[in-house]
């Protein structure tokens, strides 16, 4: 595929939610991740093995891959509506015709991004599962490196999908999420105490798929009592924020606690 080539076929896609580096100087047009830099990932994945959860487009993925993992699995199973919501109720021709093509091709912009970096099957291969489905033997065996990006918030049932995630994690698990620490009166009140707001309807962001928010103290918690002995959380903000799009926190969590005198660092 040429330069041309690829330029119209990565434009004919309505809707990105990745900026993915692509060869010919072509970068996907979607707007995550805000700032990579502050998710401080490590500079090399060499040899490990890497579950993506809620992989989209699949910028995660093939940064791992990039960085030398051995082999990514990318699961998704697109309910988070991304690209339909876009905080509204009704939507023009082109919107619908984005919410269509993403519910009959769900892996079209990760596909085309794979095929065009030129990773094999054995490399990377993706599934359409619900993270309560997950299992060792469904995803053929455990993972050193675990990346759960965006997803926690759209989760009825937080917890039992961290629990299900520590028990397939051997070594590391990253976390990134919406906080209501600025946004919401409870978390700016009480930033001590773990907090976990409920939205029942489409309050957060206008998207019925929105439905725990968590402070960054509950967050930490959370990842620590589902199975990991460390965690280090931090705001990927570090001002008072008012944009929900910038209202999140990253957490680094280790099954192995490598400090015997803390098992958990809050920055904030």
């Amino acid at each position: 595929m040429n330069k041309e080539e690829l330029k119209k076929e990565v434009m004919s896609i309505p809707y990105w939610y990745h900026k993915i580096q692509l060869p010919y100087d072509i970068v996907t047009p979607g707007w995550a991740p805000l700032d990579l830099s502050r998710y401080n990932l490590p500079d090399s994945f060499e040899g490990k093995r890497v579950l993506d959860v809620g992989a989209w487009d699949g910028f995660f993925s093939f940064l791992a891959l990039e960085r030398g993992a051995k082999e990514v699995v990318a699961i998704d199973d697109f309910s988070d509506n991304l690209g339909a919501n876009n905080n509204k109720t009704t939507f023009d021709e082109t919107e619908k015709k984005c919410i269509l093509e993403r519910s009959n091709k769900p892996w079209e912009t990760f596909d085309l991004c794979k095929k065009t970096l030129g990773y094999t099957d054995s490399q990377c291969r993706r599934i359409t599962i619900s993270l309560y489905d997950i299992t060792e033997e469904l995803l053929g065996g455990k993972f050193d490196i675990i990346f759960f990006f965006g997803t926690l918030y759209h989760l009825k049932m937080p917890m039992y999908a961290l629990h299900k995630l520590s028990n397939l994690c051997t070594d590391e698990m990253y976390v990134e999420s919406a906080i209501c620490d600025d946004i919401s009166p409870y978390g700016k009140s009480r930033t001590d105490v773990p907090i976990l707001q409920f939205f029942p309807g489409n309050q957060y962001g206008s998207n019925d798929t929105n439905w725990f928010v968590p402070n960054i103290s509950a967050l930490a918690h959370m990842i620590h009592v589902s199975g990991f002995e460390y965690v280090s959380a931090w705001k990927l903000d570090d001002n008072e924020v008012t944009e929900l799009s910038r209202a999140r926190a990253f957490c680094r969590a280790l099954k192995i606690n490598p400090k015997n005198n803390c098992d958990m660092i809050l920055e904030k």
